[in-house]
């Protein structure tokens, strides 16, 4: 079943659109694929090391004559740092834009051994969970303090006035090597937690097999799978070098969201 992704459009209140998730066929794989439960990972599960280290002090020269100054400069450092903790204990959940990236079925689904998830969600719910993750080669600055006069500076963000901003841009900044990933992430404050994927308007709509699965798991899916799944075989394309999808197993029709021919990018 060749098409691409449906666009995007700020206009179309009815719009759903299709995020994928790669997953091994483990234990989480397989709860992830029976239950409509997904895993929250915190900031020592995830493998970019400019994870969460991506929000900077922008460097201010300055030459602190008030001690109150001096002293709501330490004030500040201490709650940055304080921001950069709860960061590293937010939940992440992570999914990506591409169905048919080749590197992210060998990197996160066991080189072709695992599956690919579809969800579905409307507009509106990915207007309020998803966050689309910025790609960079240079760290963003936060900048505190602002010059207005020869000896004189304002504060223009205050770290906790600007929680929320602080902590969604360490957690949406990424480095530019990842950019093939095309990654939405969902955030959780409750950390490391599996939580029920029908609190953030995700549907389980179809489940892709991996070219290299063994037929012990392929059996497996087949058994557990959610009835309204589909269930698609991917392969090869011998002339093109690209992955090409073949539905094998149609789901139990649901009531549908939107009648959508090209499902699949």
């Amino acid at each position: 079943m060749k098409g691409k992704l449906p666009a995007q459009s700020s206009t179309n209140l009815d719009k759903t659109y299709y995020f994928f998730k790669y997953k091994d066929i483990n234990k989480y794989g397989k709860e992830e694929i029976r239950e409509n439960k997904i895993y929250f990972s915190t900031h020592d599960q995830l493998n970019d090391l400019f994870e969460m280290k991506s929000v900077r002090r922008k460097k201010e020269t300055r030459n602190w004559k008030n001690s109150s100054f001096k002293t709501l400069e330490a004030l500040i450092e201490e709650n940055l740092n304080q921001l950069e903790k709860e960061a590293l204990n937010t939940g992440i959940y992570s999914l990506s834009r591409s169905s048919k990236n080749q590197v992210l079925w060998s990197q996160y689904a066991n080189n072709h051994k695992g599956v690919c998830i579809i969800y579905t969600i409307d507009r509106f719910n990915a207007h309020n969970y998803l966050w689309k993750v910025n790609y960079s080669k240079a760290r963003p600055e936060f900048e505190v303090f602002k010059k207005t006069g020869a000896n004189s500076y304002a504060i223009i963000q205050h770290p906790h006035r600007h929680k929320e901003g602080y902590i969604l841009k360490s957690m949406t900044t990424k480095h530019t090597d990842w950019s093939h990933e095309r990654e939405f992430r969902i955030m959780n404050i409750r950390g490391r937690i599996k939580s029920d994927i029908s609190i953030f308007g995700l549907k389980k709509t179809a489940i892709i097999i991996g070219c290299n699965i063994n037929e012990d798991d392929k059996k497996w899916i087949f058994d557990n799978k959610p009835i309204h799944c589909c269930i698609y075989q991917s392969s090869i394309c011998l002339k093109s070098g690209n992955l090409k999808f073949k539905k094998i197993l149609s789901g139990i029709k649901q009531k549908p969201i939107l009648k959508r021919k090209n499902l699949l990018a």
